[in-house]
């Protein structure tokens, strides 16, 4: 699925949906908590979208609302994660705050759907992954798996909560953590191991018996970099998805005895950083791990008979994304 328009078709639509109760100084005051906005004001309500799929599943949406002092304007976007992930989605924001101001980007995607754009990226790593059989490129991707996972005879009730972490602390952790490190650790690298780090030492007091297990970190790296999709920043950008899913392992007990503030942490975190880096490294996701999963993809005659390859419902493992 992708979004397509052009002179000739029908615009989208952009519904105007009315002003919020709010004004927005108050709002941005409080740091513009995603609650304050009423589920009305999104052009999609997700209620709505549980239909049969012969209905067709709408990709992509918007709607604007002003605030109540008339100070501000909200946009509100649906799309399809199928048409793009969040860095696409940024893409089409920063694309449309430029148009409100008149300025276009001068190049284009030379009339290539995104499946011939990554196409034409991958060249010649494709013709080798080819050269692979289906199993064996399953084989060397471990995120992957043929076997459905185990679900729980039951789900424990989810909710979601926005926690804040002040930059001032990350860099202080940044500097401490660099004296046992090559290089400085990002802040992404940073607040994930901290994540994996105090997640997994809470699972394991609530589960003993995860004590004696490897936990597995997993996380989404985009490649539209390592492929060659949109370097030229004043190019049309690459909307779709290009991501591949990192694993990095560690025992349980090393996550267990790291303690977040004693003198040892900095050792510890820089550790714990340098896994995570390297699973995510060019050297184990690039243009040949891409093309592998593509080709993989395009052989596998039902796709749903592939799976996440780490454990999804045990809280063993953890996924996180940036």
């Amino acid at each position: 699925m992708q979004i397509q328009w052009n002179a000739k078709g029908m615009p989208p639509v952009i519904t105007n949906k009315g002003l919020v109760k709010s004004t927005y100084a108050a709002l941005d005051s409080q740091g513009m908590p995603p609650h304050s906005i009423p589920a009305e004001m999104w052009p999609l309500n997700p209620q709505t979208l549980q239909g049969s799929a012969t209905e067709g599943t709408p990709i992509f949406a918007a709607s604007i609302f002003r605030f109540a002092d008339e100070e501000g304007l909200g946009i509100c976007i649906c799309a399809h994660h199928h048409v793009f992930d969040a860095t696409g989605l940024a893409e089409l924001i920063r694309l449309w705050s430029l148009a409100t101001t008149g300025i276009l980007p001068t190049g284009s995607s030379n009339g290539l759907d995104r499946v011939n754009q990554l196409t034409k990226a991958l060249n010649g790593s494709l013709d080798v992954a080819s050269a692979h059989s289906v199993e064996d490129l399953g084989d060397s991707h471990p995120e992957i798996s043929r076997v459905p996972p185990a679900m729980p005879s039951e789900f424990p009730p989810c909710t979601s909560k926005l926690f804040r972490i002040s930059m001032d602390k990350i860099e202080k952790l940044k500097q401490r953590v660099s004296g046992s490190m090559t290089v400085t650790p990002t802040t992404t690298s940073i607040v994930t191991a901290m994540l994996w780090i105090v997640i997994t030492r809470a699972r394991a007091r609530r589960t003993p018996a995860l004590a004696s297990s490897t936990t597995q970190l997993v996380s989404a790296v985009n490649c539209r970099q390592r492929v060659g999709l949109g370097s030229e920043r004043g190019s049309v950008p690459y909307f779709g998805n290009v991501v591949q899913y990192a694993m990095a392992a560690l025992s349980i007990t090393d996550l267990q005895v790291v303690d977040v503030v004693h003198e040892t942490l900095p050792l510890c975190l820089a550790e714990v950083c340098r896994i995570i880096s390297h699973s995510q490294s060019v050297d184990r996701i690039n243009s040949d791990s891409v093309a592998e999963l593509c080709s993989l993809v395009a052989r596998t005659e039902d796709l749903k008979s592939i799976f996440p390859g780490w454990d999804l419902f045990s809280s063993r493992d953890l996924t996180v994304t940036s």
